[in-house]
Order: C-alpha cells, then sequence, then structure tokens
C-alpha cells in the first residue's frame, strides 16, 4: 500500500534546493550522469568520467571519527571525489576537507602495498552558500606548497571550495544560480533539471523524498521548534550520553560522557542555537563550545 506523503511534508519538500542536504543527496545518488555534469562544472574537467556515485556514504575508520559523506564518487581513472553542501558558515571547513581527503586516501591504499605512488588522487568538493574565502572567485583551490620556493606541490589531495554566490555566465555561476532553485523549470543544467523535476513533481519521486523527510523527522533532525525545543534538548541530550557511555565502556574510555556532551553540542550548533542554551544542556563551558 502507498504512502502518500503529509500536506505540510509535501510543502516542506517544495521549498528545498539542491543547497539542503536532502534533496542534493536524492538527486546524486547512483546518479551518474548528474555527477559527470556537477564535476565536470565545478573542476572545469571535461575528462571526467564518472563510474559509480553514492549518497551519505558512511566511512569506517577504527578507533577515530567515523564520517558520513553527503556525496561520493569515483571515475574510470579510479580518481575518487567526494562533494558536500554546507550552508551554515563553520570555520572548520579547511581542516575538514583536509581531514576528509586524507581519510579517503588512506582507505584506497591496500594493506601490505608499499608504492605510494598508486595512492589515486582525491578530490573534497565544499559548496558553500556563501563566497567562503572572500576572494570573489568562483572556485578556490587549496593546494600544498614549499614554504621557501613557493612551488606548488602535488600529494594527490585536492581541496575544492565553490563559492555559491558566483554570479555571472560561468559555468559555475549557472550552476550554482540552479542550487539556490528550487524549481526545476528555473534550471539550467540538464541533469540537474531533470533530476529535480523527477523528485518533485512525479508521484513516485514525491514518494522517495516524502519517506526521508519524514525519517529525518522522526529521527530527530528538523529544525528545532519553539514548543519542542526544551523537551528535544532533553531527550537528545540523554540519548546521547547513553551512547557515548556505551561506546566509552567498549573501548575502555571513561570519557564516554564527555564524548556525548560534545557530540550533541555540535549538533546544537549546527542548527544555530546560542552558546548559552548549549551549554545549560550539556556541561560545556561556551569557550568549549567555541572551539567545537
Amino acid at each position: 500500500m502507498k504512502r502518500h506523503p503529509r500536506k505540510e511534508t509535501i510543502d516542506a519538500i517544495r521549498k528545498l534546493t539542491p543547497m539542503d542536504d536532502l534533496l542534493f543527496a536524492n538527486i546524486y545518488h547512483e546518479n551518474v550522469a548528474a555527477m559527470n555534469e556537477l564535476l565536470r562544472v565545478c573542476l572545469g574537467d571535461e575528462s571526467i568520467s564518472v563510474q559509480k556515485v553514492l549518497s551519505h556514504a558512511y566511512q569506517p575508520n577504527l578507533g577515530s571519527l567515523e564520517p558520513e559523506f553527503d556525496v561520493l564518487a569515483s571515475d574510470s581513472t579510479g580518481r575518487i571525489f567526494e562533494v558536500e553542501v554546507q550552508k551554515t558558515r563553520r570555520r572548520d571547513l579547511l581542516k575538514r576537507a583536509s581531514f576528509y581527503a586524507s581519510l579517503l586516501q588512506a582507505r584506497a591504499i591496500r594493506r601490505g602495498e608499499r608504492n605510494y605512488n598508486r595512492i589515486m588522487p582525491v578530490y573534497v568538493v565544499f559548496i558553500t552558500q556563501g563566497d567562503y574565502w572572500h576572494t570573489g572567485e568562483d572556485r578556490v583551490d587549496i593546494c600544498t606548497h614549499i614554504e621557501q620556493t613557493g612551488l606548488r606541490v602535488d600529494d594527490g589531495r585536492h581541496l575544492v571550495f565553490i563559492n555559491g554566490k558566483a554570479k555571472g555566465e560561468s559555468g559555475i555561476a549557472r550552476m550554482m544560480h540552479d542550487f539556490k532553485s528550487c524549481e526545476a523549470g528555473e534550471m539550467v543544467y540538464t541533469e540537474l533539471r531533470k533530476s529535480v523535476d523527477r523528485l518533485k513533481n512525479t508521484e513516485e519521486g514525491m514518494e522517495h523524498m516524502g519517506g526521508n523527510y519524514e525519517q529525518i523527522m522522526n529521527r530527530g533532525k528538523r529544525r528545532w521548534t519553539a514548543e519542542g525545543m526544551a523537551k528535544g534538548m532533553e531527550e537528545g541530550l540523554a540519548k546521547g550520553m547513553e551512547e557515548g557511555m556505551a561506546k566509552g565502556r567498549e573501548k575502555g574510555i571513561v570519557e564516554g560522557m564527555d564524548e556525548a556532551n560534545r557530540g550533541t553540542a555540535i549538533k546544537m550548533k549546527a542548527d544555530s542555537l546560542p552558546p548559552e542554551l548549549i551549554a545549560k544542556y550539556t556541561g560545556l563551558s561556551t569557550e568549549e563550545i567555541a572551539r567545537l
């Protein structure tokens, strides 16, 4: 039996743009044509030929942070591409991009391999809502260089920031126009337009999106409302503490509760809640919260 989304769910989905994680992930999941279109435009490389693409790809990392990537792809040459949409302005994006690239490189080389030249290039692309580096450029490439000579050194990691405010007639500017649009009919790029039209304007697509949206709502990842804020915080903190302490017991780490508090604080901070309110519900100081 088909389960039709509720009206409020449909209304919320109609307002989503590709800059919203839910729509972005559904557009590009296993969508080779759309990912080829996006990467070729953002990286200016028509040779990119994506073979595989997955959204919300989970990356195991024993004993350390285990990220969930927005969209992960690989091409016919073995290059790896990880693409993130970022609406909030966080100060840690460069370190986050560097960590993601290093982790992907580490996972790409086989156990026992000694030839590090076989490590394939990794591209981590952050599409930010604004001009993150305040350069006015459509794209900013972060590269390794020799301090004394300024010579660029290729270590296989390519960190790329796309300016969501790019304007004009460049490929990136037109793609960012599409990324700010909620209507498929307003979009320039063919594969992106087709995907958004399928997800928003067909019964099958809306049922799929509606199910995803309501799952997120049920997991408590919705935006906090004034009425449910206190209750949601208490429930989220209790769950976070329980999970953190269980993880700490398994690893023999006594800081399980601190880990849970930090994890809860990061989620609350991502929802733009005031530091004082986060401190009240996590026990962390405002200085510790600022460093997260």
